[in-house]
């Protein structure tokens, strides 16, 4: 069982790109998420850095407390803040992955997550056919991926 303060921060990372996807995104920002091709080495780099920065966000109360103003940022907003974090630039450069690859790259497998379970709306509109065909022929992957969401599931 994960203490209270991960699972806390679980369920408050998962909701970083959720009030996001009811936003209004940049038509730039709407190609990237929807273009994104997921394959498994981009989908388990996606899910260790959404992981440590879990981790990291459960580890720092000021970070918490930050949370709300950051999900009131625009998706550029957002990436920029991360890349410029110490501790979050480090887990994404960690990963190989930028801001924009992470920010992307979770929403499209989150969105593909919530098509392939069947779910309709504004975050399973951004999810391209192809990943969800890719989740729905990897179910370990999506598995995995419910799993660092901390019982978000689509």
């Amino acid at each position: 069982m994960q203490p209270k303060s991960l699972t806390q921060a679980a369920v408050l990372c998962a909701a970083i790109a959720a009030p996001a996807a009811a936003q209004s995104f940049s038509p730039e920002m709407t190609k990237a998420i929807q273009s994104y091709a997921l394959d498994a080495a981009k989908a388990k780099a996606v899910m260790s850095a959404q992981a440590q920065l879990t981790e990291l966000l459960a580890k720092d109360p000021a970070r918490m407390k930050q949370l709300p103003a950051s999900l009131q940022m625009t998706a550029e907003q957002q990436i920029a803040q991360m890349e410029k974090d110490p501790g979050e630039s480090a887990i994404l450069k960690a990963n190989h992955l930028s801001g924009k690859d992470y920010f992307t790259g979770l929403l499209a497998l989150r969105a593909a997550a919530w098509a392939a379970g069947g779910r309709t709306g504004p975050l399973a509109a951004l999810a391209s056919p192809a990943n969800v065909r890719f989740l729905k022929t990897n179910p370990a992957i999506l598995d995995e991926f419910n799993r660092v969401e901390g019982g978000v599931a689509p």
